[in-house]
């Protein structure tokens, strides 16, 4: 960051508190993770959770876990992340029914869901 235009508005917390977690979180304007490669993105689904806006990359599963709540990007051009970042920014921030859909989404994905599907396989299995 050192030498970038951004170093004064990007800070580098360190640990912080489960509450001062969900407060970033739920105060967060656009939630950005842009990995390379990644399996499934609990970054994601924790802010998608508080109901931030998100901006994830095109070429992982990310796509599917976010759905048509967010924004992609190919992670890949630096260009078009910049691009797709000023853009977010320039409109206007999720209103609540938007923000009910992104909670909904995350919601989809629970411990709870998962350990019942994992359940109705193992039983057509046996």
């Amino acid at each position: 960051m050192h030498g970038c235009s951004i170093k004064n508005n990007v800070f580098l917390l360190g640990n912080i508190s489960d509450a001062e977690f969900k407060y970033l979180l739920n105060e967060t304007e656009l939630f950005v993770y842009i990995p390379l490669y990644e399996g499934f993105g609990l970054p994601v689904l924790e802010a998608m959770a508080a109901g931030a806006e998100i901006l994830t990359s095109s070429t992982t599963s990310l796509p599917e876990v976010i759905g048509n709540t967010g924004h992609t990007v190919n992670p890949e051009s630096q260009d078009k992340v910049v691009q797709k970042i000023k853009e977010i920014l320039k409109e206007k921030r999720l209103d609540g029914i938007k923000r009910i859909d992104v909670i909904s989404r995350a919601r989809a994905f629970s411990w709870g869901k998962s350990a019942q599907q994992h359940m109705n396989i193992f039983k057509r299995i046996l």
